[in-house]
């Protein structure tokens, strides 16, 4: 009994890997050779934008640079400390007003949802 279990189970077994290696070879090269240009594309537009941002980047840092040693030779310690203090928290309240509008937009979007939601079931019990 168990001889014809096993048995069974390799003749499905063998079944099912000949449907895959079926369903793999129907896939084109074509399709292939299209679907890597495409990543590829994709991959090549990605890096530029990498490196794009890494020469800003370095720019930034060169200016940033620059404009630290002006400030220390024009302003006290204190009022370095302050201006940097400034500086940040702005950058802060930025960042926290970004995410507080990209928060009202999305409750925005749901709420047209849920609305429209409602009226489609309002109307769907009036029939």
């Amino acid at each position: 009994m168990l001889c014809k279990l096993v048995r069974h189970f390799h003749v499905r077994h063998f079944q099912s890997t000949q449907h895959c290696s079926t369903e793999f070879s129907s896939v084109s090269v074509d399709s292939i050779s299209v679907r890597q240009a495409a990543l590829t594309t994709k991959r090549d537009a990605l890096r530029e934008r990498f490196d794009d941002a890494l020469e800003l980047k370095t720019g930034i840092d060169r200016r940033r640079t620059r404009l630290d040693a002006a400030l220390r030779d024009a302003l006290t310690s204190g009022e370095l400390t302050d201006f940097r203090s400034s500086v940040d928290s702005s950058c802060r309240l930025r960042l926290d007003e970004q995410w507080i509008d990209d928060r009202v937009e999305i409750c925005q979007k749901q709420l047209s949802a849920l609305m429209n939601s409602i009226l489609s079931s309002s109307e769907a019990t009036e029939c």
